[in-house]
């Protein structure tokens, strides 16, 4: 994970390298779930925040002891599935 300018970029170079690494040791141990993670494509998500929301994101991240990048993705997940649960009830509420 790094920063370009106040650009947070989710995933590093170093991130995506030990991933690949860990993939490659688990292919090698002839693992069926390497075959599936290496068959998997994860995308990139650039996030423009302040130096001072990234802050913020890091402080919260470490209590929760979880990288940014992690923490993030969880949150944001976890967002999203509300969201759509919420619509859901709305839209199912419109129906009566």
């Amino acid at each position: 994970m790094f920063v370009l300018g106040s650009t947070l970029f989710l995933r590093s170079n170093d991130e995506r390298r030990l991933e690949g690494a860990r993939r490659r040791r688990l292919m090698q141990a002839g693992s069926s779930i390497a075959a599936a993670m290496a068959s998997t494509k994860s995308e990139r998500l650039v996030v423009r925040i302040t130096l001072e929301d990234r802050a913020l994101l890091e402080r919260v991240a470490a209590a929760d002891e979880l990288e940014l990048s992690t923490w993030v993705r969880r949150v944001a997940l976890q967002a999203a599935k509300r969201w759509e649960t919420e619509a859901r009830r709305v839209d199912l509420g419109k129906d009566g």
